[in-house]
């Protein structure tokens, strides 16, 4: 057993424990210490026993004790390093490593670690649990390297699917949300065909909506395309094949007393199924007053009958036709409401028959949001009788009713994977 060279070794066990206590970041938020940090304890408790075994000198079976000791403890930190769930690149350091950053459902950057030489250019890692993660230029590990394997767990599966709706925070990196701010800016400076405003004329702040924007604005594309929002997607559709139904910007600006009155998506789509999954996320901090709220498990109702937003008309269907969206204002406590605070990166998916609902923005904040709507493997083109919105007019030319929404409009972001967890 080493004995005498113990005193040596002190030195790279501290650092290790102190390489272990990593920052981590969700969302956006600032960074804050793991609670690692217990290991930099450890070891400095460690270190004393072996410093006071050296002075003493004590028996040879009290330093194999010792060493044993830091062995085990170097051990530890390697098993943590090896069985996180999270990892990170470091760039900018004279070697890189992926490290992990325990607890959080985002990665922060970290320093290097002492397992970095053990990674090459052709090193392959599996992920879980991961939301984002940067690959600098100068990184030797390349995104094709990577493979991602979970994205939600199983609590936000089983609430999309009980309860219609879930969050996903830190779904989008800092680069991603000023990614979708410059696609937003650019939509506002050159609106679509289809962009209207959803607020009265009267009202002190104003509220806009655009439509199937991807095709003609970079940002859009790259987000619906590249970004982990598809991947979500699919993990909530239990492994189902994700198509693009539509991008749709939503931007209230300050003092926007409009209200989006509850309602449910589907109704007023060209698509029948229920494999889908819609995508919210704000590109400004979103408070609990302005957030959207889903009402639980309304997705299971089947349709209600959809009015116009402004006046509240039932344009398309007789009155009495079909049951009637609850008056959940007049009495809020007798429904199961569920919705979330919001910071820039974070998303709230929802089923398109889920029935939901904003209210204005009070206060000098805007309220910027970018929305995608996904398409499941059973989701088939259904054309109405009334005009829907978006409306793709002339689509029932092209694609039978019934028909699987194959079309170049609708382009299929991810194959459907047998493997994906449930």
């Amino acid at each position: 057993m080493p004995s005498d060279n113990l005193g040596a070794q002190q030195a790279p066990l501290a650092q290790l424990a102190e390489q272990l206590t990593l920052n981590q970041r969700v969302g956006g938020s600032s960074p804050s210490r793991c609670t690692t940090g217990f290991l930099t304890k450890l070891a400095q408790s460690i270190e004393l026993l072996v410093s006071n075994a050296r002075i003493s000198r004590p028996s040879q079976i009290v330093r194999d004790i010792a060493w044993g000791l830091q062995a085990a403890l170097t051990v530890i930190g390697i098993i943590r390093c090896l069985t996180s769930s999270l990892f990170a690149l470091a760039p900018g350091q004279p070697e890189w490593t992926l490290s992990p950053s325990p607890g959080c459902n985002a990665f922060w950057l970290s320093p290097v670690s002492p397992l970095s030489k053990k990674l090459s250019p052709n090193s392959s890692v599996e992920l879980c649990n991961l939301a984002w993660i940067d690959f600098p230029e100068a990184s030797p590990i390349k995104p094709s390297k990577i493979r991602h394997t979970l994205y939600v767990d199983q609590h936000q599966v089983a609430e999309f699917n009980e309860l219609g709706a879930t969050v996903v925070r830190g779904l989008f990196t800092p680069d991603e949300v000023a990614m979708i701010r410059v696609g937003i800016e650019k939509n506002l400076a050159s609106p679509g065909p289809m962009f209207k405003i959803a607020s009265q004329p009267d009202d002190p702040g104003r509220f806009v909506e655009d439509f199937c924007n991807w095709n003609r604005i970079d940002e859009y594309r790259e987000i619906a395309c590249e970004s982990r929002a598809a991947d979500v997607a699919q993990q909530l559709m239990g492994g189902s094949s994700v198509r693009l139904f539509h991008d749709h910007l939503l931007v209230k600006e300050p003092g926007t007393q409009q209200e989006t009155p509850w309602h449910q998506d589907q109704p007023y789509y060209n698509v029948d199924g229920d494999l889908n999954c819609s995508m919210w996320a704000p590109v400004d901090p979103v408070a609990p007053e302005s957030t959207l709220e889903f009402n639980a498990g309304s997705h299971k109702k089947g349709w209600l009958i959809p009015r116009t937003f402004m006046d509240n008309q039932a344009k398309w269907f007789p009155e009495g036709a079909m049951s009637e969206i609850p008056n959940i204002e007049a009495d809020r406590n007798a429904f199961q409401i569920l919705g979330w605070e919001l910071q820039p990166g974070d998303a709230v998916f929802f089923h398109m028959l889920t029935i939901h609902h904003s209210y204005g923005v009070p206060g000098p904040n805007r309220r910027r949001a970018f929305s995608l709507r996904f398409l499941g493997d059973d989701m088939v083109h259904a054309p109405r009788d009334w005009i829907t919105s978006p409306n793709f007019d002339g689509l029932n030319l092209e694609i039978p009713a019934g028909a699987p929404m194959e079309h170049d409009l609708f382009p299929l972001l991810r194959e459907a994977s047998s493997s994906t967890s449930q």
